[in-house]
């Protein structure tokens, strides 16, 4: 079950950042989370699920670089669910989740395109073994 909270996400601790939320990724995964049958079993509840988003970075924690507040930002899915989640107006996130988003990306565009790259990328490369090609000789 899905409950909204009011919760504060606290100040950003080394190697993290605070977001305001502008878009959340939904799908097929946050569903099977949500309901503990996801690959990743939900460690403990309540959870703030899910890792797909967009916002504007409004503080950076001790440690962190290459990111300042007021910057447009995408959320690349690669933290636990457990640790993290960015169902929420505010979120922390660790920084090696982050990259900036150019202009001209749209918060929608910045928060969609990092999950179907991933799963190309993953079935591709991880799966399938595909490497770049070497010389022909």
């Amino acid at each position: 079950m899905l409950r909204l909270e009011q919760l504060d996400p606290g100040e950003p601790g080394p190697g993290e950042v605070l977001l305001r939320i502008e878009v959340i990724g939904i799908n097929r995964a946050g569903a099977l989370f949500r309901r503990d049958s996801c690959v990743e079993p939900v460690k403990h509840l309540p959870a703030r699920p899910r890792n797909e988003a967009s916002g504007v970075v409004e503080a950076v924690g001790p440690g962190v670089s290459g990111f300042a507040a007021g910057q447009a930002v995408s959320v690349v899915p690669n933290f636990s669910h457990n640790d993290y989640g960015v169902y929420a107006e505010r979120a922390l996130v660790p920084v090696s989740a982050l990259v900036p988003r150019p202009d001209g990306v749209d918060a929608v565009t910045g928060a969609a395109v990092w999950m179907p790259h991933l799963t190309a990328y993953g079935a591709m490369v991880k799966i399938g073994g595909m490497r770049p090609e070497t010389s022909r000789s």
